[in-house]
């Protein structure tokens, strides 16, 4: 591996001084007769699987630390999540009681030696390399979750992009994926604008042009100011370049944070693409006509949700139909139609661009976290875990129990069908989001967690045109020295560009080579390399 290794100095001591991982509840077994000590190899487990227990065999009573990134210091035992777990696949659960988000405190419980036999997190490849964690086969998976390898299977190989080692290639875990992945990420516009000023839904960006002039010099609200305008920015988002509008850089056949095919058919990054400089020649000819506010440079994320929920802006351009969500009074339709009960939002279809492109942006079903195995979990334990992530998976009432736990004592089920928790519960103290995966593989369970308009929306755009990074991401840090890289300063040097070419700051066709260039000597360079050994895993629907 070329990429520095940020656990390496943590755990090295403490691996030092034992060679002997423990299990989260202490123990190095099962409470039965079946022996834990698994191999503390991490491509070991790769080897054929001889002797494994029949799927659905749970005669041998076993324990299992199940650690589920979440925050769990509230954790209490003999929690009634725990208890149907424990009686329905006789084993006796148990977690890690910290806070997972907290990666200096996850990484000093895991330099102590105390390793989860189940690990659902990010950052697997790191674990993998470091011995904290096993690999398994997809003959394992598919023996002891049959029905999630079966849905797996039907997303071809991309859905593997965070579990193969990019090491030695072996299977670090069972990927985490999520049917919603698939949706895809438009704008909303104000419709109830769109009928006051006597124009149809923008299909073009010539036909947006025409939309965001209207709405910002036809006084859409018909308050008799001049006081509105067609579009903003949320310029102090810390992930700018994205949050900006992915709808308007995807009619130019990018999305400028996302690794793609360029118009040669090459890998690269979305921000140096001629696609960008061309959305970003629109962009700043919107801006010299006064059609986006010209306070976006200095808006935050609060300030941005403000201006458009007060109604001075006409188009939202920064959404997901999960956005949508009118049963919840904080989201952005709720709180813009208790200013004004006249308002109404459409999520938007992607836009064509003059080049025939069109596009949202789209995460896809994989994302980074891995459901991984301690390197001294035993076969039978990693089998039994399977077949507990099988359940929760597929069986709904597991799934309900799992995630937002007892009706009537942790949530209440809307009249909808979607579950709400009750307010002031802190989910971990019944085992709430502590022994669940990070996988949601049906639309019933999605419509657990969302209201039924905002899943048709999440449904509806899956078909709409859309892009993606091509290769996993996270792959590419694996294949250049992190020394060659200078992250802050090729951050900086895109939100610079991106900045001064709207505001007419620069000439963007005049710096444009000067700038690809500084972000290729930055780092660029080598993670562009890197990019294009690694195998393309969709392929876009954007022309």
């Amino acid at each position: 591996m070329k990429h520095l290794r940020k656990l390496s100095f943590v755990l090295a001591a403490a691996m030092a001084f034992s060679a002997l991982l423990i299990s989260c509840n202490g123990q190095t077994g099962s409470t039965g007769s079946t022996s834990s000590q698994g191999t503390s190899s991490a491509s070991s487990q790769a080897q054929e699987d001889d002797g494994l227990p029949a799927a659905g065999d749970f005669s041998e009573k076993l324990s299992i630390c199940w650690y589920m990134c979440t925050d769990a210091t509230a954790y209490k035992e003999g929690n009634p999540v725990a208890k149907e777990l424990n009686e329905k696949f006789n084993v006796e659960m148990s977690t890690i009681a910290v806070n997972g988000f907290d990666n200096d405190k996850m990484n000093v419980t895991l330099a102590s030696g105390t390793i989860p036999d189940v690990m659902i997190r990010w950052g697997t490849q790191q674990y993998y390399d470091d011995g904290i964690i096993q690999s398994v086969t997809k003959d394992m998976i598919a023996e002891y979750m049959p029905q999630t390898y079966k849905i797996m299977e039907g997303y071809g190989d991309g859905i593997w992009v965070n579990t193969v080692s990019s090491s030695d290639g072996e299977i670090m875990g069972v990927p985490q994926f999520s049917i919603n992945g698939d949706m895809v990420h438009t704008a909303v516009i104000r419709e109830d604008w769109l009928a006051a000023t006597g124009l149809s839904m923008p299909k073009t960006i010539d036909d947006l042009t025409e939309v965001l002039r209207a709405f910002t010099f036809n006084d859409p609200d018909g308050n008799g100011k001049n006081d509105t305008y067609g579009l903003t920015i949320p310029g102090l988002h810390n992930n700018l370049l994205y949050a900006a509008c992915p709808m308007i850089f995807g009619a130019y056949g990018v999305i400028p944070t996302y690794w793609t095919l360029d118009r040669d058919g090459e890998v690269s990054y979305g921000a140096v693409q001629e696609g960008y400089k061309e959305a970003l020649k629109q962009l700043a000819a919107w801006y010299k006509e006064g059609l986006i506010d010209p306070e976006w440079v200095t808006m935050d994320n609060a300030a941005y949700q403000n201006k458009i929920t007060n109604g001075l802006i006409g188009v939202w351009g920064y959404a997901n139909p999960a956005y949508m969500n009118y049963s919840s009074p904080t989201s952005i339709p709720s709180l813009t139609i208790a200013n004004n009960p006249n308002a109404k939002w459409h999520y938007m279809e992607p836009l064509t661009g003059p080049g025939g492109y069109a596009g949202g942006s789209s995460d896809g079903p994989a994302g980074s976290w891995t459901m991984s195995f301690g390197a001294k979990a035993s076969k039978e334990q990693i089998a039994r875990a399977m077949q507990i992530a099988e359940a929760l998976n597929t069986n709904m009432d597991l799934y309900e129990l799992t995630y937002f736990g007892v009706e009537g004592t942790t949530f209440i089920r809307n009249e909808d069908g979607s579950d709400a928790q009750i307010t002031g519960i802190v989910p971990a103290e019944y085992g709430c989001q502590v022994f669940r995966t990070a996988s949601t593989l049906t639309w019933d369970a999605v419509s657990l967690s969302y209201p039924k308009n905002v899943v048709s929306l999440m449904k509806e755009s899956t078909s709409y045109p859309f892009i993606r990074n091509v290769v996993s991401t996270g792959a590419i840090s694996g294949t250049y020295d992190t020394m060659d890289v200078d992250s802050a300063e090729m951050t900086k040097l895109t939100s610079e560009f991106f900045f001064n070419a709207i505001t007419g700051t620069i000439d963007i066709d005049a710096e444009w080579d000067g700038y690809v260039q500084r972000w290729m000597d930055l780092g660029g360079k080598v993670q562009t390399e890197g990019a294009r050994t690694l195998p393309i895993i969709y392929t876009n629907k954007n022309k």
